[in-house]
């Protein structure tokens, strides 16, 4: 793509949106809600180990992505990287928990922590990709 990559920022951009998932989902906020859904609950079974390589392999990546298109597009101003934040939310992240809500797969209350915890490291990862870039 000929696009340079500046991986510090990519780095603080996918420590930044662990942290957020850390905060998000630990006991205090929406932990213990979560371990007692079903299909959330396999994240207490999987082991912590895993599921925080997986986080942040999952960090890692999306920052990189977003790193990609924000470079490639030459998006520089708070402005287009805010609106590039939220037409990846809308169209993937959303997009994709909305379909499991409506197909029963996720309560409204799953739905809503998930599809809110998105927009939120979206928007911070975004931000810090901008101020480092």
């Amino acid at each position: 793509m000929g696009v340079t990559i500046v991986y510090p920022a990519v780095g603080a951009a996918a420590v930044v949106s662990f942290v957020v998932g850390v905060i998000w989902y630990a006991p205090p906020l929406l932990g213990k809600y979560w371990i007692e859904k079903g299909k959330q609950g396999n994240t207490a079974r999987a082991g912590l180990g895993r599921t925080l390589g997986s986080a942040v392999a999952s960090s890692l990546l999306t920052a990189l992505a977003l790193e990609v298109i924000l470079v490639g597009l030459q998006l520089s101003t708070w402005s287009s990287a805010l609106e590039l934040a939220a037409l990846v939310w809308t169209g993937f992240y959303f997009t994709k928990e909305f379909t499991s809500m409506i197909s029963g797969d996720k309560t409204v209350k799953v739905f809503a922590s998930i599809a809110l915890h998105d927009a939120v490291m979206l928007f911070l990862m975004v931000a810090v990709l901008v101020a480092l870039n």
